[in-house]
């Protein structure tokens, strides 16, 4: 009889099969298992500088940044002139916060090989990271020239075009960041969907957010910020899931105030003005417990304040239309919205102390909230009896600098089916100079976002040619003062001799409606009701 030992044999990977064990483990997320072969890997040839990039590539993964630095710093010195070690170098510490040795290591790699794209990409995300916008582009242009269908160079153009507030170009980057993916991240469907609001364009937000629904049911029933875009697109566009889409989120106050500010809006599209008026004055008080929220107290209305609210919630008020004169013609060319109290909401206080009440109490936004739709109606209803006139809507200074001025000045015309262009924003000149010199966004988001709508200046002092200067003011109105002292001098007269010691030109010809005035010049007459 025969007999036979047999011996089992073990044999060691080779470095080729370590390597392609890695990758296979990195490819389902195996990531412990995954370090230990490449580490058996580099410990059988420590002198490839790419197995150095893998291992600190898995250690950036796991957050292990110091561990990840050492690796890349160890890549670069056995191959100082392969542009991979001080990019990867770069993006740890562009993750860490530290730009300038970020920007250091960015720099170098673009040097050894300036056709590396994502080095470009880095540097726009720096750029960006400090409001560079310009600088943000020309990278990401650069990135793209090199690699056209290279998805970070879209992101990143799309945030530094949102970030200068030119949504429309930063949703074709955005859209085209996401028609090359297989499946765009939740988020970046979500920042689409925030650049459709911003740029009016409920229809598209609308589509993205019933796929984001569809998509991701479990996140879409724990956001009710997204609920709320939903509800605001399906309002916009006059779909019955507006209404059944705003959902009790008053425990988070930001959502709401803006579920609130949205409800008024969907009861003025209704016509059911008290019910508005009350949602409104919810956001209000919302708006001031949120002002208030450091205090321990809570909110504490005073007695001014509340007696004002009260004439506010009970309507007390009307709008009037004032026709509006073109000096240059002589013509009615428009109508100027003015506020009206039917009784003095405080008999004990001058109509002047009253506006500077609802002023500085916030209660002037309600007000603005509501007349807003009202206005907007009333062009709707002329536009149907084919009276194609526009309406001027007087702002103050809390109702301009309001951040939702431009989503709602949007709402509001699309929900009436209205021309922009029939739509015009008054605010008085004191207030757009406040905004120049404090460099407020309002005139330019106003100006990009509201979707046509002009602004008008209130004019009463020698300011005329300053304001008749602004790219963002198409229109000025004239105190009666002004009118009168003008009569002295011809109008357009002064306007050259005020520009012409100021060193200005007028604008390009293609910009005036009426020749050789800059801006049409408008006064207004007395006041009358109108419907």
């Amino acid at each position: 009889m025969l007999k036979f030992d047999t011996e089992i044999l073990s044999f060691e990977p080779t470095l080729e099969q370590r390597i392609d064990i890695g990758h296979t483990l990195l490819r389902s997320r195996q990531i412990t298992k995954a370090l230990k072969e490449f580490q058996a890997a580099l410990a059988m040839a420590p002198e490839l500088m790419y197995i150095h990039l893998t291992v600190g590539g898995i250690y950036a993964r796991q957050q292990k940044y110091s561990e990840a630095l050492n690796s890349f710093q160890t890549a670069m010195a056995l191959e100082p002139f392969a542009a991979s070690p001080p990019l990867a170098i770069a993006q740890i510490y562009q993750h860490l916060g530290q730009i300038e040795q970020a920007e250091a290591h960015f720099q170098i790699a673009r040097d050894i090989d300036p056709k590396l794209d994502m080095v470009y990409v880095g540097l726009g995300q720096l750029a960006l990271a400090q409001q560079q916008y310009a600088i943000a582009k020309s990278n990401g242009q650069t990135a793209l020239a090199i690699n056209p269908d290279l998805t970070e160079a879209q992101l990143l153009l799309a945030e530094a075009y949102q970030g200068e507030g030119r949504s429309d170009q930063a949703i074709a980057h955005l859209e085209a960041a996401i028609s090359d993916m297989l499946d765009a991240a939740p988020a970046l469907r979500l920042k689409l969907a925030e650049l459709y609001r911003e740029h009016q364009q409920y229809g598209a937000m609308q589509t993205v957010l019933e796929e984001f629904r569809s998509a991701y049911p479990i996140l879409f029933s724990q956001n009710a910020a997204v609920q709320l875009d939903l509800a605001m697109a399906a309002l916009a566009t006059g779909a019955p899931a507006g209404q059944r889409a705003l959902a009790p989120v008053s425990d988070l106050l930001p959502i709401a105030y803006r579920q609130q500010l949205l409800a008024g809006c969907t009861h003025m599209r209704l016509d059911d003005r008290s019910a508005a008026i009350a949602h409104y004055l919810n956001a209000w008080q919302i708006q001031q417990v949120m002002a208030a929220s450091d205090s321990a107290t809570g909110l504490v209305v005073a007695n001014e304040v509340e007696g004002l609210r009260q004439a506010i919630s009970q309507q007390k008020f009307e709008l009037h239309y004032q026709p509006v004169i073109d000096l240059d013609t002589n013509r009615v060319v428009g109508q100027a919205a003015r506020l009206q109290w039917q009784t003095p909401p405080l008999p004990e206080k001058s109509f002047p102390a009253v506006l500077s009440l609802s002023e500085a109490s916030g209660l002037s936004q309600p007000i603005g909230w509501w007349s807003l739709f009202v206005i907007c109606q009333q062009l709707a209803e002329w536009a149907a009896n084919g009276d194609a006139g526009w309406i001027s809507l007087p702002l103050t200074r809390a109702q301009f600098t309001d951040p939702d001025l431009p989503a709602l000045l949007g709402l509001a015309v699309q929900s009436a089916a209205i021309a922009p262009a029939s739509l015009l924003i008054e605010v008085d000149q004191a207030v757009l100079w406040e905004a120049i010199k404090t460099n407020s966004a309002s005139l330019e988001r106003l100006s990009t976002l509201s979707g046509g709508i002009a602004v008008t200046a209130d004019c009463w002092d020698d300011s005329l040619a300053d304001l008749l200067s602004l790219r963002s003011v198409s229109m000025l109105k004239l105190g009666h003062q002004m009118v009168q002292r003008d009569r002295r001098q011809p109008l357009a007269q002064s306007i050259a001799l005020a520009l012409r010691a100021k060193n200005q030109s007028l604008p390009l010809a293609s910009k005036l409606k009426i020749r050789p005035l800059p801006c049409s010049l408008w006064a207004v007459t007395t006041a009358r009701a109108i419907g």
